[in-house]
């Protein structure tokens, strides 16, 4: 994985969206799933930040805050989404650089997102 290319992945959420922080371990992935805020999200200063890395972005979101923020994959913003159970979208999204996960993946749709975010 990346750590196994000396590379460490950097973590930018929308509670301190400033702060650009490398992941040097395993442990401070949990990061990802406990960082939360009261403030009405706005991934636009998230992404401004991470625009300075000169790192490719992977956004992990919800697909409505995708769609509120319209959030458009590309070649260097990569969007993950999800949706609530029970609530999903209408229309999936389109596109090389937009993955969409059901709200409950099992574990060979993570896989191969995980798989499609890890390709150089």
């Amino acid at each position: 994985m990346l750590w196994q290319r000396n590379t460490a992945p950097t973590l930018i959420t929308l509670t301190h969206p400033a702060q650009a922080r490398e992941i040097t371990t395993p442990e401070q992935l949990v990061d990802l799933w406990t960082s939360r805020t009261l403030a009405v999200p706005d991934p636009a200063p998230a992404l401004a930040t991470a625009t300075t890395t000169g790192l490719p972005v992977i956004v992990l979101t919800t697909q409505h805050l995708a769609r509120t923020h319209q959030l458009v994959a590309n070649s260097r913003m990569t969007v993950v989404t999800t949706h609530v159970p029970g609530h999903r979208p209408a229309s999936l999204p389109r596109g090389y650089h937009h993955f969409h996960l059901p709200a409950e993946p099992m574990p060979y749709q993570l896989a191969a997102v995980i798989a499609e975010l890890l390709k150089p």
